[in-house]
């Protein structure tokens, strides 16, 4: 196993079984060793497995994000995306290893600052809220049990909702929007939070053009506020000109790093085997992206 800089560079796993061993007396106030350097990350994963029904589906992750950068998680169907995504969110329980966010912290110590946009498909759309009910509900992490929106609150909830352009659907019941106005009012929640940290799970699936660009303006307008955004995504043609980075993955970490560093011919063979027939292609694409 090679392994560079996890703040900076790349992460190969050239072998499944590859592991590195963790002495308990070198972890230092609860960070693992080799996180030491990166107590200013935006997230670190420590040797995380998540299992489901005692079956693991995602193995013995680790890697540190940077503050301030777009990271795409890709990989084929059932490599473990969406489950990492959950896992660091404390949405399903961690088999092993440890989740650390926005400097060291635990998510209960920072979860005001953590927010997730998640897939369409989860969410029961016949539900009866509006779209205002939708980013309303962004607030909540700044406020108290049953406390009255503030006029802080509610200017937020307005920004947020012209900055991806549905303040005039502000009264619509959300089953009642077309699917790219769907994902821009769980966007507009999600920035509404004023978060730190965004986990996104496939923003872009299903999006038509216009939408794709806009939340690809709020991606970019984050970033230049220090903001980090981890998203997962199916389009490895576009990875290279909407992030920064990748975390590549099939159950195991495959490469992690910049993003013309880890999609290569190589970790995308070692990633989808045969189940990838536009290997070559895709390949060349990023790297004429990365080079223009």
């Amino acid at each position: 196993m090679s392994v560079a800089d996890r703040g900076t560079g790349t992460v190969d796993r050239n072998s499944p079984g590859d592991r590195v061993p963790v002495d308990p007396a070198s972890i230092v106030h609860g960070m693992p060793p080799g996180h030491e350097h990166a107590r200013d990350a935006a997230l670190m994963v420590h040797d995380v497995t998540v299992a489901y029904d005692r079956r693991p589906v995602l193995f013995a992750i680790d890697l540190d994000v940077p503050a301030g950068c777009l990271c795409a998680v890709v990989g084929p169907n059932g490599s473990g995306k969406t489950t990492l995504l959950r896992g660091c969110l404390g949405l399903v329980p961690l088999a092993a290893g440890h989740v650390r966010m926005l400097g060291g912290q635990r998510l209960d110590q920072v979860r005001a600052d953590v927010a997730y946009v998640p897939q369409r498909e989860s969410v029961d759309w016949d539900f009866p809220v509006s779209v205002r009910d939708v980013v309303r509900m962004g607030r909540l992490p700044h406020r108290r049990w049953f406390g009255r929106m503030t006029a802080e609150d509610h200017r937020r909830v307005d920004e947020a909702m012209a900055r991806v352009e549905i303040g005039d659907l502000a009264d619509r019941q959300i089953g009642r929007l077309s699917g790219g106005q769907q994902q821009r009012v769980f966007l507009a929640r999600a920035l509404a939070q004023d978060a730190r940290l965004y986990f996104m799970d496939e923003p872009f699936a299903a999006v038509d053009a216009t939408t794709e660009r806009a939340i690809l303006d709020v991606l970019r307008d984050l970033r230049r506020q220090g903001r980090t955004v981890i998203a997962v995504h199916h389009d490895l043609p576009t990875v290279a000109a909407f992030f920064d980075r990748a975390i590549l993955l099939n159950q195991r970490l495959v490469a992690y790093g910049p993003v013309d560093e880890v999609l290569t011919p190589v970790h995308l063979e070692r990633a989808y085997g045969g189940r990838l027939v536009p290997l070559a292609a895709a390949a060349d694409a990023l790297r004429t992206q990365a080079g223009g």
